[in-house]
């Protein structure tokens, strides 16, 4: 099985080739994964080769987890009152309904966990969990506490089938997460906010020419009136003659036809 999946990754790595490096960082062999991600890496998302034990154990623990729990909704829940409990600085980004954001935590986490084995795959779950959240306030302190906060849950919750070594490799895995929530915070959100800024002004400046019609109608109708309004009473007499005299042209030549 370990042969198949690096027959994979080199398939993997060879159809993106240096471009792509380039852009998001390294392809990590498994024999750096462990030593490299000992702390929130937050200078590039990489593809991961985690060690096939080191994945076999955090997907072992996260199914156990799962079944423990009963249901998503309640692992969610688990999950979510641990991040609220480590982090209360975090309450005020927690602005989906409880009941919805605690299936959404485990239908995020789900995929991630199950691309362990794939650094493509996984960089490219990441990346849409990364996405989803550019509103938020990420940085690495906030990476570290909900990282200590999973590590905390899957001991209270899984006692004995949380091994050293699942939490060597929840402990990488964390930081490789959050590293890349933190990467993307800092290198994408601004850019987001320009985008949507500069797109607001478009859309002022396409309906700018309507708002100007408008605005040069009102301003001959006022101009109209105050010219009415400065007139003198001859001047006033005469205009009048003429629309009257212009009623009755109109009127003749309807009568002729």
């Amino acid at each position: 099985e370990t042969e198949d999946v690096q027959a994979e990754d080199d398939g993997e790595s060879s159809e993106i080739g240096d471009g792509d490096n380039s852009t998001h960082g390294e392809t990590v062999a498994q024999d750096e994964v462990l030593d490299k991600y000992k702390m929130v890496y937050d200078q590039g998302l990489d593809r991961v080769k985690f060690p096939a034990d080191i994945s076999q154990e955090i997907q072992r623990t996260w199914k156990r987890f799962l079944e423990h729990a009963g249901t998503p909704e309640h692992a969610g829940e688990l999950i979510f009152g641990a991040w609220w409990e480590a982090a209360p600085s975090l309450h005020s980004s927690f602005l989906t309904p409880k009941t919805v954001l605690h299936l959404r935590i485990i239908q995020g986490l789900s995929p991630v966990i199950a691309a362990l084995n794939h650094p493509t795959e996984l960089r490219t779950q990441v990346e849409i969990i990364c996405f989803r959240h550019l509103d938020r306030p990420v940085n690495i302190q906030g990476a570290e506490v909900i990282r200590d906060a999973m590590l905390d849950l899957w001991e209270a919750e899984l006692g004995a089938d949380f091994t050293p070594k699942a939490r060597i490799g929840w402990f990488s895995f964390l930081n490789y997460w959050g590293g890349g929530m933190v990467y993307f915070q800092r290198e994408y959100a601004s850019r987001i906010k320009i985008i949507h800024r500069s797109w607001r002004e478009a859309n002022k400046s396409v309906a700018l020419p309507e708002e100007e019609e408008e605005v040069q109608a009102s301003s001959e109708v006022k101009e109209d009136e105050e010219n009415q309004a400065s007139m003198g009473e001859d001047t006033k007499k005469e205009v009048a003659k003429v629309k009257e005299y212009e009623g009755q042209v109109a009127e003749g030549e309807g009568e002729r036809k």
